[in-house]
């Protein structure tokens, strides 16, 4: 087995260069926070009664954190205990800086700085409900629709009222909707759920959107006239807020009203109303309770499928467009076209005739039509041709086809038209990935090479930085692993390995390191013969 230790991380190294796929698992979960924190040296040895010492991030200036999640401060610096942990709840909102300090330590001396982090902040806590606590213009009790009052009818404006589907101003114009949570006197407080889940009601039907009733305070699943939808049960006890359907309230040009958008007609299936504007403003005016026959001349109206004996495009007397026969229209006497066959109009024209009509043509020659056209010269445009060789394509970004020509031939052969020229990609413009089933093959004859000294080896590569990473602009979470550009810059020689500029991007000729990993396997293998030699003495 010593000639598979002597090989395996070389031969594992160029797999790496060379894009062997290396597996990685997708993330489901994430890690809890640490509950208990801890204090260590360099060496990763527990201090014991170290100091932390919390400060405001970038800054020398203390911050308060504490021991528990209720507000018992901790003193500053905390010391932690004999086995070297600690507990730090943070204020949200504040981004703390940590200073981890040796023994001796005290809030009066300082111990010996082990390491500083800055940028921590608070975990936040997540919740389900938003409940607001506010003053009730009524005595309600658990499960109660209310609204918050704007002042209309002679009430309270701030303060909250039964929900009553017989006034608007308690129903649809009603600005935000909830359910109380509990019991509450008039004037007194009183806890609001407007987003959440509500339990403790009754006689619910699971899935049943619910609405202000006209019995104030009270929930119906049958939409009211000025129908407020307050949520949807997902039990026979409990109601979802906020509705999944509200009414579209638009205020008015002083803000002291509302126009509510709502639908009357009693629907059998999802249906949308979409207006298209176009890119501009637009004014509808609406006089009474107009329906579609006011919007139109009454010569449009009277029937489902109007005709018309002429339509004058512009002024009366400049273009008339008329029927001339069962199917076939005429524009100022002439016919145009017809229902079926409509090219019949154009009886016994030849294609050197149809190409009299184009008043754009490029090239020479005649119109041809046919079932496989052969064209004799280049189509300018699109910037397509037949290359020399039969049945195949060519494409030019310029006059110069012979230098800039890109070919796919008959055999499926898909090549530049001169050599060495063309690249694939630019350093701003490249492609995510390139699929191939025997990879790529580099021109490596030796008779257009100079050499010019040995290859780097093993010093160079021991002064290379791999490392796992993903891609910050790609939404896939894929793990690839590879080096970076602007470290090989900093350890190979000028002009090697590495493409483009800080303005655009880095690119790095991974084929390039295949040389100095085959050097220094060389080089490894030199010294295993050696080691091998002399242990065998």
């Amino acid at each position: 087995m010593a000639w598979m230790r002597r090989w395996i991380v070389p031969v594992l190294a160029l797999g790496v260069v060379l894009g062997w796929p290396i597996a990685a698992h997708a993330q489901t979960y994430t890690l809890a926070p640490p509950p208990v924190l801890e204090i260590r040296n360099a060496s990763g040895v527990i201090v014991n009664a170290g100091c932390i010492r919390t400060m405001l991030t970038g800054t020398t200036t203390d911050v308060v954190t504490y021991q528990t999640s209720n507000g018992t401060a901790n003193a500053n610096p905390i010391i932690a205990s004999s086995d070297g942990t600690f507990t730090a709840f943070l204020t949200p909102g504040t981004v703390y800086r940590f200073r981890y300090e040796a023994t001796p330590c005290s809030a009066a001396t300082p111990g010996a700085t082990i390491r500083t982090v800055d940028g921590i902040a608070a975990i936040p806590v997540s919740g389900l409900n938003v409940d607001v606590t506010a003053t009730a213009g009524v005595a309600l009790v658990l499960g109660d629709v209310v609204y918050l009052s704007d002042g209309s009818g002679a009430l309270d404006a701030g303060e909250w009222y039964l929900a009553d589907a017989d006034l608007t101003y308690a129903s649809t114009t009603a600005g935000v909707v909830g359910m109380a949570t509990g019991t509450a006197t008039a004037n007194g407080s009183v806890s609001v759920r407007t987003t959440g889940r509500l339990a403790g009601l009754t006689g619910l039907a699971v899935g049943e959107t619910y609405y202000a009733s006209a019995t104030a305070g009270a929930l119906t699943a049958t939409p009211p006239t000025n129908a407020l939808c307050v949520g949807k049960a997902d039990s026979a006890t409990s109601l979802v807020l906020p509705c999944d359907v509200p009414n579209v309230l638009v205020p008015d040009s002083d803000g002291t009203h509302s126009l509510t958008v709502r639908t009357s007609s009693d629907l059998t299936a999802d249906r949308m109303l979409t207006l298209v504007p176009g890119d501009a403003a637009r004014t509808v005016t609406i006089n009474g309770n107009p329906t579609l026959n006011d919007w139109f001349d009454q010569s449009v109206k009277t029937t489902d499928s109007p005709q018309f004996t002429a339509v004058n495009v512009g002024a009366a007397t400049d273009t008339t467009v008329t029927r001339a026969s069962a199917g076939v229209i005429a524009v100022e006497g002439s016919n145009v076209a017809m229902a079926s066959n409509n090219l019949s109009v154009f009886a016994a024209t030849t294609s050197a005739q149809l190409a009299g009509v184009l008043n754009d043509e490029t090239g020479s020659g005649v119109a041809v039509f046919g079932t496989a056209p052969s064209f004799t010269t280049s189509i300018v445009t699109p910037l397509v041709q037949n290359a020399t060789a039969t049945n195949s394509l060519s494409l030019r970004p310029s006059s110069d086809f012979s230098t800039y020509a890109m070919t796919l031939d008959s055999t499926a052969a898909f090549f530049p038209g001169s050599d060495n020229v063309l690249s694939s990609g630019k350093s701003g413009q490249r492609f995510v990935a390139v699929w191939a089933v025997n990879g790529t093959i580099q021109t490596s004859d030796l008779r257009e090479k100079t050499v010019v000294g040995p290859s780097l080896g093993l010093s160079f590569l021991q002064r290379l930085r791999p490392f796992a990473y993903r891609w910050n602009n790609s939404a896939d979470r894929i793990v690839h692993y590879g080096l970076g550009a602007q470290d090989v810059v900093r350890v190979a020689p000028p002009g090697t390995f590495i493409q483009g500029t800080e303005e655009t991007h880095y690119g790095l000729n991974y084929s390039e390191l295949i040389a100095p990993l085959i050097q220094s396997i060389q080089e490894l293998a030199t010294r295993v013969e050696a080691l091998e030699r002399e242990r065998g003495r």
